[in-house]
């Protein structure tokens, strides 16, 4: 909470930062706002990924003679 707090802070003492990563990019630097701006791609990538494998999980104990093909095409259009 802290944390989030701070950086809340930090990005509302200057209203042209638009992300975190304009915050790392002037605070710490170039190679810093570059790693977090694609790091949070990356997170949501892997989160995507997840979520669409936990979804076919559920899908094949429950309906076990689908196709396993369907449930993750399923989930990605609906995603």
């Amino acid at each position: 909470f802290l944390v989030m707090r701070a950086l809340g802070e930090v990005m509302l003492s200057n209203l042209e930062y638009r992300s975190f990563a304009d915050v790392a990019h002037d605070l710490i630097g170039p190679w810093a706002g570059y790693m977090t701006g694609w790091t949070y791609y990356f997170c949501w990538l892997v989160t995507a990924v997840a979520e669409v494998v936990v979804i076919t999980g559920y899908v094949r104990f429950w309906w076990p003679p689908l196709p396993l093909w369907i449930p993750p095409v399923v989930a990605v259009v609906v995603l």
